[in-house]
């Protein structure tokens, strides 16, 4: 049985414009879909499960959303093997589809270093800033499409056993850029 679970990154870092003091700005939260209570896979074969990150905007006073995030995505049971944006509203304009990165910062891959809990663990990591020339930002409320994440693992070597496996956000995980 693959399970994955999703906990929302507490050091995300979210750029919002209009954001006003605390309690009067938006809510952001990363989440993982699709999420499956089980995948099938034949005992001891190989598999690949391609998911999307999503950042959700709640709660918005302003008609702009995130123009800028940066997260950190690790499983147990299961590895990374793989991040992009491409076909995400992260992705430039200039790509086909295009998406919204105009002139900002983009970097996504995936990292092997870092600290506390990330050590050790293979990250999907991503950071990126829509714009640093003109206002670019997510929808100021819903969810949007961020990332695409492949992971890989090993079925179980017994029919009939299960591969536990969870996906989450850590803080502190690194790339090499």
């Amino acid at each position: 049985m693959l399970r994955c679970s999703s906990l929302v990154l507490a050091g995300a870092v979210l750029l919002s414009e209009g954001v006003g003091r605390a309690g009067d700005g938006p809510v952001f939260s990363f989440d993982v879909t699709p999420r499956p209570e089980r995948v099938e896979v034949a005992p001891g074969a190989a598999f690949t499960l391609d998911s999307e990150v999503t950042l959700r905007t709640t709660e918005n006073p302003s008609d702009t959303g995130a123009q800028g995030w940066t997260f950190s995505l690790v499983s147990d049971g299961i590895t990374v093997v793989d991040v992009s944006t491409a076909g995400t509203l992260a992705a430039s304009i200039h790509d086909d589809p295009p998406g919204l990165m105009d002139t900002g910062f983009v970097v996504v891959e995936v990292g092997t270093r870092g600290i506390g809990e990330c050590v050790d663990r293979i990250s999907a990591l991503s950071s990126i800033v829509l714009s640093f020339v003109r206002v670019v930002t997510l929808p100021a409320d819903g969810v949007a499409e961020v990332a695409r994440v492949t992971f890989a693992g090993v079925g179980p070597a017994e029919a009939g056993d299960a591969l536990p496996a969870s996906v989450f956000f850590l803080d502190g995980c690194e790339g090499e850029g």
